[in-house]
């Protein structure tokens, strides 16, 4: 019988290490997906911006002693029509990619969301249908002391999830995510022109 516990442990030990180098390599993954993508979306949004802020400066330069306050109106409503390109890219993007790579960078999503103890996960009717089969088995592994079941319904969103614990939500759909994205660039570019223009 000791030879056979021996075996038993070894075999489990070597799957403990086999998973665990599977969650790095994945956790890996996902972060490199996820600043792939940031740095992919801010340097269309940089390079997008300067060629905007370029024409509005030329407006300038021909403008009236008024037009100082016109053309930051100007280039806050061409900052803003470009937020909403980039982040509209970085959701295709996002939502084209395989199923490894969406869920591999669902992974970091929800390991940076979940909380303590059972919730409960919702998909859209795409997602759901096409999750890995050891998809819990990884999820419950992302966090110490946090596990998750998927729910039978179903989100009206286009990707990502929302997480429930008790009776807190965490909206972590790609629309969601998208918005506060959106309201921090907003608010960063209201700050920055109209702070100049206080000075």
């Amino acid at each position: 019988m000791a030879g056979l516990d021996r075996i038993l442990e070894t075999i489990t030990e070597q799957g403990d290490e086999e998973i665990s180098k599977i969650l790095f390599e994945a956790d890996g993954k996902a972060q490199r997906l996820s600043e792939q993508l940031l740095t992919q979306a801010q340097k269309e949004y940089d390079e997008t911006v300067s060629a905007a802020v370029k024409k509005a400066e030329r407006n300038i330069e021909s403008a009236h002693s008024s037009a100082k306050s016109i053309s930051s109106r100007q280039v806050l409503a061409l900052k803003t029509g470009l937020i909403e390109e980039v982040t509209d890219k970085a959701v295709n993007k996002i939502l084209s990619m395989d199923n490894e790579e969406y869920f591999s960078l669902m992974y970091g999503l929800m390991a940076s969301h979940m909380h303590p103890g059972r919730g409960v996960i919702v998909f859209n009717e795409r997602d759901a249908g096409r999750l890995p089969d050891d998809f819990l088995k990884k999820a419950d592994s992302l966090k110490e002391g946090c596990s998750l079941e998927v729910a039978d319904r179903r989100a009206d969103i286009s990707g990502g999830f929302i997480l429930i614990y008790g009776e807190i939500e965490e909206n972590c759909s790609l629309e969601a995510l998208r918005e506060e994205k959106r309201d921090e660039i907003r608010d960063e570019a209201a700050r920055l022109l109209f702070g100049k223009g206080e000075e």
